[in-house]
């Protein structure tokens, strides 16, 4: 059942109805294409890569496939999903081999904190039930998801129009193979245009930073969104 719009944060139902999201509409499955840029390190270049992404909203999963130009001559493929609360990421530089297979609690975390950030392009979801709000003042409100056994909490700050402007929560990143770090994450999102009919980010910037050490890792793009 959907949350009533008087139990949200003010801030959070303005920019509802900044958006243009309906009372009481929900999509089942969202779909969306992107292109971008994205590098895994600060000593890395930048990367383009084409991707499309899959959400549903209840249950909340999301199942990514990209396609990753590291170079003139490298391509990267790579499949990540969030389904049940569970987590993989996979990645294959060539055929039949795989450079990343990731999964386990900081995985889990690490794909639902995105699957939060990533609600600025469907966001009736704001009213599920997995998503507990706590104002903070007239231009930022706090959001705690629970999926699965995992939780996890972000900030959400809004312009003076209402427009999603930012998000940023703690959230692990895979540092080695089999080492994590829970590091802070932000998305910073571009300018509204239209999407689906409605008011969205067409653009984000998301920077990881840790003790002074801060860099964007990935640039992202909306080329189609589309609800069902």
């Amino acid at each position: 059942m959907l949350r009533e719009l008087e139990a949200l944060p003010d801030v959070v139902g303005r920019h509802l109805a900044f958006a243009g999201v309906q009372k009481d509409v929900v999509p089942t499955v969202v779909r969306t294409k992107r292109k971008g840029e994205i590098r895994l390190r600060e000593d890395q270049p930048w990367a383009s890569f084409l991707a499309a992404v899959r959400y549903t909203i209840d249950p909340p999963s999301l199942v990514r496939e990209a396609r990753v130009k590291a170079s003139s001559l490298v391509s990267l493929r790579s499949h990540d999903e969030l389904v049940d609360g569970v987590a993989r990421e996979q990645v294959w530089p060539v055929r039949r081999w795989k450079s990343v297979d990731s999964r386990g609690p900081e995985a889990n975390q690490d794909a639902i904190v995105r699957f939060m950030s990533e609600m600025a392009w469907f966001p009736a979801a704001y009213r599920m039930p997995y998503v507990q709000w706590d104002e903070i003042d007239d231009r930022s409100a706090e959001m705690t998801v629970t999926i699965g056994e995992t939780l996890a909490h972000a900030v959400l700050t809004f312009g003076a129009d209402a427009s999603l402007v930012r998000f940023e929560g703690d959230r692990f990143r895979r540092l080695k193979r089999r080492k994590w770090a829970l590091w802070t994450w932000t998305m910073d999102y571009g300018p509204t245009v239209t999407l689906a009919g409605l008011e969205l980010p067409g653009s984000a910037t998301a920077t990881w930073s840790h003790h002074a050490r801060e860099f964007p890792y990935v640039r992202i793009t909306i080329e189609d969104l589309s609800y069902d």
